[in-house]
């Protein structure tokens, strides 16, 4: 029985690996500044996501440049994705 419990609590551990690395390549930010994250540039509005490297992602903008910015943690990461790709502030 201890043996089986072990077993289960290694695959419940790969699917949580699995959920954080869920990728977000090919998705286009909806917000202009990303608090801030990218640095001082109001620029980000329509960037694609062209890499997702764990805690870092790198966009390009519309007009070429490249940006990127790296995360202390997934939740956080996919906290602000969340925020970032769809415009919309807890707040709101």
């Amino acid at each position: 029985m201890d043996e089986l419990l072990k077993k289960i609590e290694a695959l419940e551990a790969r699917v949580k690996v699995l959920e954080d690395a869920r990728s977000y390549v090919g998705q286009k930010l909806k917000n202009f500044y990303c608090n801030g994250a990218f640095g001082r540039v109001y620029d980000l509005e329509d960037a694609e996501i062209i890499i997702d490297s764990g805690l870092r992602i790198e966009v390009r903008t519309t007009e070429g440049y490249y940006r990127w910015t790296e995360f202390e943690n997934y939740e956080e990461k996919h906290t602000d994705l969340a925020i970032w790709l769809t415009g919309v502030e807890d707040d709101e």
